[in-house]
């Protein structure tokens, strides 16, 4: 069961690099999709900026490491 567990952990870990970013936006994501039935371009702006605003943030960080 651990060599199992140890392998599903690598092949997670080939597309997952950092957690907090990972979750976070599907937090982001979720939050919008609950949000949903009041959309409006505005609504679609900020999706968007959230989006690029994590990116950039997880970017940076991973930049001064």
């Amino acid at each position: 069961m651990k060599v199992l567990r140890a392998i599903g952990s690598e092949l997670l870990g080939l597309f997952v690099d950092d957690w907090a970013f990972a979750l976070l936006l599907i937090a982001w994501v979720v939050l919008f999709a609950l949000l949903r039935p009041r959309q409006s371009p505005v609504f679609a702006a900020a999706f968007f900026l959230g989006i690029a605003l994590l990116t950039l943030v997880f970017v940076r960080r991973k930049a001064r490491r």
